[in-house]
């Protein structure tokens, strides 16, 4: 054990007054990078001029940093550790001009600043230049990530339950942001007195914008576009199954319409074939056995038979797989069926898959497991819109709520996307005989609705197809 005398020793002295000098050379170099290309330019900022300006060698700037790239990196990480500290600060204010006022001071704060000018060019330069090192570029994915994962917990503070990239938030940020990017395109384009001019009236010029900005906050608020999977469904018959169940009326009211799809969990079965446990539409949750195929992962094409109630019919299966994620399609009775799967993230050998027989086909498909830490669910789901950007994975979101009862209840729950997080939601389950009912809902307006069961093999979990509730976008689905 070491008892401290009180007194101050020479090593401990010795020790932190060298970092802190290194530290003060570090933020002379960049500053001095900074202001270099602000000055004559990304490419004449050269490591000779930046070491002059900060009255250091170039060996001092290859101690610090190793390379000139090296350099430029550290300078834009600089300037981005500030956008980030901008990024999780309150907006303060008791009504929507002021929180809009506070929000346009908060984003002024930075991106006026000429070193954010700065920055934009690093980033740049940096991305456009094949001598740019794939690491590097890697850094600076990771960071633009983080950056744009911030920006909607700022935004909902001022438009709750409204996503990043819905029309209103897409409108408000870029018409900011970019407001200050044009001044800084302005001082290095045009006459040094137009400029001026520019500035004389740059007060009004802030005024009038804050203005339209809280009109359209205004008008806006509570019917903000739900945008991440903004993929509806528009009302039309099936003689296959009829979604009008008016006894289903209540908190967990989901839309009256015919949708033409169902959700499943398909397993391996004891002896060989596929289980299948399915629920279409609102109906009740039904059983299948499939035969002549024995794992629901087994890419290829498939020729099984499909025994559902008194009936069997033959199927054709066509199953292509992309990490986590399942593409399938199925033939059976002149009809064919389109569906996407995630494998189980409870059982690795099962597949849980959405699927579409009509033009309506469900937005993605999700697994909720009551977790160990109380009051807690996991979710685990991908959809279309992942699908058609490429995306190859499944994503997760959590759930807090009273979990004692099981799943029936009202929940606020949280998703993580792909550069940003969905929610929260007001996410509510409500049990209708085998079926379960599930509403999403964003302050004032509905975001999603779906339906599922309880999953057959866990006492804690549940499967379930979801679809958005704003307009369907005309072009085919990708399947």
């Amino acid at each position: 054990m070491t008892v401290s005398d009180g007194q101050s020793h020479p090593n401990q002295s010795d020790a932190t007054e060298p970092r802190a000098a290194e530290n003060s050379t570090r933020r002379r170099i960049i500053d001095a990078a900074m202001a270099s290309i602000l000055e004559t330019g990304f490419y004449r900022a050269s490591s000779n001029e930046i070491a002059r300006r900060a009255g250091v060698t170039w060996g001092a700037i290859q101690r610090q940093f190793g390379t000139r790239e090296a350099l430029m990196l550290a300078a834009f990480e600089a300037e981005w550790q500030r956008l980030l500290d901008t990024m999780g600060a309150r907006i303060e204010g008791g009504t929507t001009e002021a929180r809009v006022q506070s929000l346009f001071t908060l984003l002024k704060s930075h991106y006026s600043r000429p070193e954010y000018f700065a920055a934009v060019q690093i980033i740049t330069n940096l991305r456009q230049d094949p001598r740019t090192t794939q690491a590097t570029l890697d850094l600076i994915e990771q960071m633009s990530r983080k950056s744009s994962g911030m920006l909607p917990k700022l935004l909902r503070q001022l438009l709750p339950g409204a996503d990043f990239d819905s029309a209103v938030t897409n409108t408000l940020f870029f018409t900011i942001r970019d407001f200050f990017i044009g001044l800084h395109v302005e001082s290095a384009t045009t006459l040094a007195e137009t400029y001026q001019r520019r500035l004389d009236r740059l007060d009004a010029e802030e005024d009038v914008l804050i203005r339209y900005l809280v009109a359209l906050v205004q008008s806006q608020t509570g019917t903000v576009e739900f945008a991440p999977e903004q993929t509806p469904t528009t009302t039309r018959s099936s003689p296959r199954c009829s979604r009008g169940r008016r006894d289903a009326v209540s908190r967990a009211d989901i839309g009256r319409r015919i949708l033409d799809f169902a959700v499943a969990k398909v397993s391996p079965r004891p002896g060989g074939g596929l289980q299948i446990t399915y629920l279409c539409d609102a109906g009740e949750t039904g059983q299948a056995v499939v035969t002549g195929i024995d794992s629901p992962l087994c890419a290829g094409a498939h020729v099984a038979v499909m025994a559902m109630d008194a009936d069997s019919v033959d199927v054709e299966l066509d199953i292509r797989r992309r990490g986590n994620v399942v593409d399938l399609t199925a033939g059976l009775c002149g009809i064919t069926a389109h569906g996407m799967g995630i494998v189980d993230p409870e059982f690795p050998d099962s597949l849980l898959v959405s699927w579409s027989w009509g033009n309506e086909a469900p937005t993605g498909i999700v697994k909720y497991v009551i977790a160990d830490e109380p009051h807690t669910i996991t979710a685990t789901y991908t959809s279309a819109v992942l699908a058609a950007e490429g995306f190859d994975d499944v994503k997760t979101g959590h759930a807090t709520g009273f979990t004692a009862d099981g799943f029936p209840g009202v929940y606020s729950i949280i998703y993580e996307g792909v550069g940003t997080d969905y929610g929260p939601f007001t996410w509510t389950v409500v049990e209708r005989s085998s079926t379960l009912e599930l509403t999403w809902d964003t302050g004032t307006r509905r975001a999603m609705e779906g339906f599922g069961f309880r999953d057959p093999d866990s006492t804690r979990s549940i499967v379930a197809a979801y679809w958005s509730t704003g307009p369907r976008p005309t072009e085919p689905r990708p399947h």
